[in-house]
């Protein structure tokens, strides 16, 4: 008696997206963990899951070529940034003009230093 086609062979063998997704869950699952324990920003437990189970860590997430992860990487930045907007009072800013002027001289100091020293070598 030969194996009907419609019934799975045994065992399954999970797919490359399945497997993406449930690591993704592990990591949501890792992170949002981290944060309630330790009382951290919520963008820290996930770096640190990340880091856990990236291509340093346990290798759970393999090291794909940059263009792969493009789309997730923008999604996760537009993502990232969207909740930073949200966060930003503007009236608060306005009464603390010197943290605006301090963050911008900061970010041109930083850019003008990576600059050099990048031009330099």
């Amino acid at each position: 008696m030969t194996w009907p086609t419609y019934i799975p062979l045994w065992p399954l063998s999970f797919s490359p997206t399945l497997w993406f997704a449930l690591t993704l869950v592990i990591a949501v699952l890792l992170g949002e963990g981290l944060v309630r324990y330790l009382k951290l920003p919520r963008i820290v437990g996930y770096f640190c899951t990340g880091l856990l189970l990236g291509p340093a860590g346990l290798g759970m997430i393999p090291e794909l070529p940059a263009v792969e992860w493009r789309l997730v990487v923008e999604l996760a930045l537009g993502i990232l940034l969207f909740e930073l907007g949200c966060k930003v009072n503007l009236r608060w800013l306005k009464a603390n003009p010197w943290i605006a002027y301090t963050s911008l001289l900061e970010a041109g100091a930083t850019f003008a230093a990576l600059f050099g020293l990048l031009m330099w070598f």
